[in-house]
């Protein structure tokens, strides 16, 4: 039989056990809670940062785009002043024969002898049906400075747009004379008839 101490110790153990029961579940309660708390603090922080970062990157991406509009805006505008510049230099395709004519003046000047000259009528390049070019190929003939000095006034010395597209240099390297002979095809571009 139980006596009145058991019952009385065993009450005391039942109680004791349940307020250490509900005071361990109290501060788990509030630990973990608390933990939360901090968890969510540090994430807010994190958040705002991440918010901060977020509209400085978006700031920064609104002044390059602004940048490279303004880029493009200057690309645009130099595309069109070297299209106009490329045009000024250019002449109207009826007058190659005055293309022609200035090389044969610039040989003379040089004492350079042409030979073998073939051309063909301007025609329209492949990019644009407002530009012609015309070639012109001959043999070249006289002292190598001379020829230096002319291929230099070709590319740099013409009052128009040329090109040396093709340079050939025909054996011997040298005549008696210390002449050399080249052929060359020589281009320049004109505008359309129209």
């Amino acid at each position: 039989m139980r006596t009145k101490r058991q019952y009385i110790i065993e009450q005391i153990l039942k109680y004791g056990m349940i307020i250490i029961i509900v005071s361990i579940m109290a501060h788990f309660y509030i630990t973990s809670n608390e933990t939360q708390k901090r968890k969510q603090i540090l994430n807010f922080a994190e958040l705002t940062e991440l918010e901060n970062q977020i509209s400085t990157a978006e700031i920064l991406q609104k002044s390059y785009n602004k940048s490279i509009d303004g880029i493009n805006v200057n690309l645009i505008n130099k595309k069109k002043e070297a299209k106009e510049s490329f045009e000024k230099i250019l002449e109207n395709s009826n007058s190659y024969n005055h293309f022609i004519e200035k090389i044969r003046t610039k040989t003379q000047n040089l004492g350079i002898i042409i030979q073998n000259s073939n051309y063909d009528v301007p025609t329209q390049t492949a990019n644009s049906g407002k530009y012609y070019e015309f070639k012109f190929s001959a043999i070249f003939t006289g002292e190598y400075n001379n020829m230096k000095k002319f291929l230099w006034e070709l590319e740099n010395a013409m009052d128009c747009l040329v090109k040396v597209s093709n340079i050939e240099i025909i054996p011997p390297m040298s005549d008696k004379q210390g002449n050399i002979s080249m052929k060359l095809t020589i281009s320049t571009f004109f505008l359309s008839y129209n």
